[in-house]
């Protein structure tokens, strides 16, 4: 399975959304489906497109939450320290 980052998901949500409102106003000469023309539009399969717009119909925009980078070195390790202490006694 492909993993799709949150932007790549917001875009297939966004995608749908303009779609919909062309199908709800009969603008597709072809009469497609939604989500098939949503599939061809951004390469990827339907079933994708499906299961991307039901975590969005259940959690909206939090299911596709960027977490906040983390910046710094990681902390040090505790057992390091008393490594030191051990080793600056002998």
């Amino acid at each position: 399975m492909v993993y799709r980052t949150p932007q790549e998901k917001m875009l297939i949500v966004h995608t749908h959304k303009y779609f919909l409102a062309e199908a709800q106003q009969r603008l597709d000469p072809l009469g497609r489906a939604v989500r098939e023309r949503v599939a061809k539009s951004v390469v990827i399969l339907e079933s994708m497109v499906t299961c991307v717009l039901a975590a969005y119909n259940v959690h909206g925009e939090e299911a596709f939450a960027v977490p906040p980078a983390k910046r710094g070195s990681p902390p040090r390790s505790e057992v390091e320290n008393s490594r030191e202490f051990i080793i600056g006694h002998l």
